[in-house]
């Protein structure tokens, strides 16, 4: 039973209007009553309540027409009808325009109680299955977010990743032919500071290669599986002949520079699954 329901009666006879509110206040609830119908509607939009008794026989507007006027104002409005010629045909209309119940007078304060409190725990489990069906939707929006979220992340990752292996090749390219100078395998073509330019530029290809490998372990943090990829070993040789046929020359080593076509090979490249 819902503590304070606020409680509208609405009947032209004053015994009953007095009799309800005597009845139901002790219990605990708030009554308010009206004489008719237009005045009753007044209540409604004025107050708003968790069940409606109402009389169907009453000057100007029928406690029937008035369950459609209460419920576009709160559909989970409880509507009790109060009528002294109970027929098959009047349970019909009264309960395809919403009413809830019937209380055929004379009734006793015992059945009305009966009434009221079916009619409120009706109410409190309307109102209980709207608000678990919100949760429920609230829900499914955090878990579709959730996953549209984990797609950008696996979008984020595959974009570092591939940035990293698009800019390490060239940067070792650089640190190679760096290295080869400063080895002594090409001829120094400048004079004075050539080697301090030279260890300069060294360091700042060992900062970026360094800050590829951290983006590459990043990538790696979610890697649950790799991806097999046939890859080239003509186009993966002919990157690097730039770089060692330097230092082959020095040793009197020959380079083949063409190799048969269709040599592939597979190399496991990781890649992120959600």
């Amino acid at each position: 039973m819902t503590a304070r329901a606020r409680i509208l009666v609405i009947d032209d006879e004053p015994g009953i209007r007095e009799g309800c509110r005597r009845a139901l206040t002790p219990q605990g609830y708030a009554v308010d009553i009206a004489a008719d119908g237009s005045e009753g509607l007044e209540w409604v939009k004025a107050n708003g309540y968790d069940l409606v008794l109402l009389d169907v026989m009453m000057p100007g507007i029928s406690g029937i027409d008035l369950i459609g006027s209460i419920h576009a104002h709160d559909p989970e409005t409880i509507c009790i009808v109060i009528t002294g010629y109970a027929t098959v045909e009047l349970a019909v209309r009264a309960i395809k325009q919403g009413a809830y119940d019937f209380l055929t007078k004379p009734f006793t304060a015992d059945d009305l109680l009966l009434a009221v409190n079916q009619g409120l725990e009706r109410r409190r489990l309307s109102l209980e299955a709207k608000r678990l069906q919100a949760i429920e939707a609230q829900a499914q929006r955090l878990a579709e977010e959730k996953a549209r979220l984990e797609e950008l992340d696996k979008a984020k990752v595959a974009f570092i990743r591939l940035a990293t292996h698009e800019l390490q090749a060239p940067i070792a390219a650089i640190h190679s032919y760096l290295e080869l100078m400063l080895s002594g395998y090409v001829p120094p073509m400048l004079a004075g500071k050539q080697r301090e330019i030279l260890e300069k530029a060294m360091a700042r290809a060992q900062e970026q290669l360094a800050l590829l490998a951290d983006l590459l372990q990043f990538g790696r943090l979610r890697e649950v599986k790799t991806l097999v990829q046939p890859t080239s070993v003509s186009l993966a040789a002919g990157a690097r002949l730039p770089s060692a046929c330097p230092r082959a020359r020095t040793r009197q080593l020959q380079t083949l520079r063409r190799l048969p076509p269709r040599t592939t090979r597979s190399y496991h490249f990781p890649r992120e699954v959600g």
